[in-house]
Order: structure tokens, then sequence, then C-alpha cells
């Protein structure tokens, strides 16, 4: 992004075709999708998994990525004729739910409250330096915001969208086309309650190792629409100090999401589309179904389609 381009808030706003409010609400949805996998066990590159309850019910488990790029919407055809086989679906929140209830005042700062209480001189000078640099005019609106959304704002404007939609929301779009029951597992509140979970200090990490991030966000979507699950693993602790402390969260987050699956998942004919990040390791989802019983296994094979050509808008 060149630098005139980065000072000029008009065009950056122009780019994402946005009020201030409408752009807020995509970083906070943007922020809600953080994750970060688990350091992964041996696992086959499928982003697809079969899972078979005890009595014999299967349902299919996929794995997101919560980026409006159009590369990563090149997969596989199985996984629209699963899902649309499907009677239910679940997300990882419910997304028109989300959509309505999100207030962009979450995003900042409570009354009363100002940068200076969540960093030191030298520290908010520092950030303040650093937003400047990325965000030109924009970043008087960072002041009043919370670290972590300031971390999201900041990622934002350094990537450019080149899809109208994420893979979350095109197969919640997708389901409800086909008259497939939507459901979210984790409720708002849940979601939003990690705005607040991330240290400050994290945020100005984060902000510190950005020189790199293009890149490697560059090779995560690679990793992904290759359906890379242990690449993808290796790249997320590069990308930012804030994926790896999601990545801690996501381990008790991954148990939640198991227990409240089992009743979906033992009724059978259900889909779920959760970030990528919670599908492998130790801690993943697809370890702790096993531990409830459920069988699961990579669905492989299908001919690879342009997902935003042939689906939901």
């Amino acid at each position: 992004m060149n630098i005139e381009r980065r000072r000029d808030s008009k065009n950056v706003l122009r780019r994402y075709g946005m009020t201030i409010t409408n752009k807020m609400k995509c970083i906070l949805l943007t922020l809600l999708g953080i994750t970060a996998l688990q350091p992964s066990l041996a696992v086959e590159n499928s982003l697809l998994w079969k899972v078979t309850s005890k009595s014999g019910k299967v349902s299919h488990l996929f794995g997101t990525i919560h980026l409006p790029d159009s590369n990563v919407f090149r997969q596989r055809d199985v996984v629209l004729t699963a899902l649309e086989k499907s009677s239910s679906f679940y997300a990882e929140i419910d997304l028109d739910s989300m959509l309505t209830a999100i207030d962009p005042m979450t995003m900042m700062l409570p009354k009363g409250k100002t940068l200076a209480d969540y960093y030191s001189k030298e520290e908010l000078k520092e950030l303040r330096a650093l937003l400047n640099e990325r965000l030109g005019p924009m970043a008087m609106m960072a002041e009043r915001m919370k670290p972590a959304a300031i971390a999201v704002l900041a990622m934002m404007d350094d990537s450019e969208p080149t899809a109208s939609t994420t893979v979350d929301q095109f197969l919640w779009s997708h389901a409800k086309q086909h008259g497939i029951s939507v459901r979210g597992i984790e409720s708002v509140k849940e979601q939003l309650d990690l705005l607040d979970s991330i240290p400050p200090r994290l945020v100005l990490e984060a902000l510190r190792e950005d020189s790199n991030s293009a890149t490697q966000v560059d090779r995560l979507v690679n990793a992904y629409a290759n359906e890379h699950l242990d690449e993808i693993s290796k790249l997320v602790d590069s990308v930012s100090s804030v994926e790896t402390f999601m990545s801690k969260i996501n381990d008790d987050r991954n148990v939640k999401m198991a227990d409240r699956l089992v009743t979906p998942l033992n009724n059978g004919n259900t889909f779920i589309a959760v970030g990528s990040a919670h599908l492998a390791g130790e801690q993943g989802l697809l370890a702790a179904l096993k531990k409830r019983g459920f069988a699961v296994e990579a669905v492989l094979g299908g001919k690879r389609v342009q997902w935003l050509r042939s689906g939901a808008k």
C-alpha cells in the first residue's frame, strides 16, 4: 500500500465502501474471527471431516478462514454437496444475530478511560507513531478504541478485500438458501468478551511485528487454499503475538464447542463450520470429538470449483 493512499482516509473508506459505523462493525467481525491453530498432530490435508456418532449417525465438520479473500474460495465441490444434504448448520456464532446485535460502541474505551490507562508514556508514544504511519488521519479514531480493536483496524487497513464475503458468511447464506436450519455454537456475548481478554501489550507487539505480516498472511491464505493444516499450524505463530495468545483461548473454546455439539452430532446430518484454527492439535476440536466417542475421518476427493461463481453471493 503506498503512503499517500494510506494517509487519505476518504480513499480508505471508499475502498471498503462503508460508512465509519459499518467499517467498525466489519472490524469487530474480523476481530472475533481471529484464531490460531494449536501445535498440530499429523493430520491429512483436508478441511472437510466426516464425524460419525456411536450409533452411526453421520455429520460433517469444515474448517473456515475469516478473510474476504477470493483465493480461499476455490474449494472442493464435495463440501457444498455435504452441506446441501444436511438438515442443520452450525457456525461459530449466529451471523444474523451478530450483524444486528453488534453495537460499534463495544469497540470503544469505557467512559472515562483513555489509552494512557493501558500503556506507559513510552509505549503510548510508540503506539501513536505506529498508528500514524499506518492509518494517517484515521489514527485519530483509534484514540478512543479498545487496544484489541485498534489492532484489527490496523490489520484491515493493511489488507485489501478481494471477495465480498468470508467463507463463514458464504456457507451461512448457502445453508439458508437451501432451507437448512442455521445456528451459532457460541453467543454474541461470549465472542465480544474476547475483546477484553487480549492484553494491550500484545497489541503493541503485534503492530511492531507487522513489517512481515503481509507476506505471512499470503502464505497462510495459500496454505488454507491447499488445505495444508500442518503448514497453517507452523505459520500462525509468525503472524502475530495476538494470534499466539488467542491459541490459548481456543483450548477452552474447543472444549465448550465440543460439549455443545454432542447433541446435534448424535442426532446426525449436521454440518459444522468453524475456523480451521479449531480443528487440529491435541487440544483441537477433532481430538475433543474423539474423546467424546465420535469417529472422525478426513473427506478426500472431489473437484475444485470457485464457490463465488457457483453458489451463494
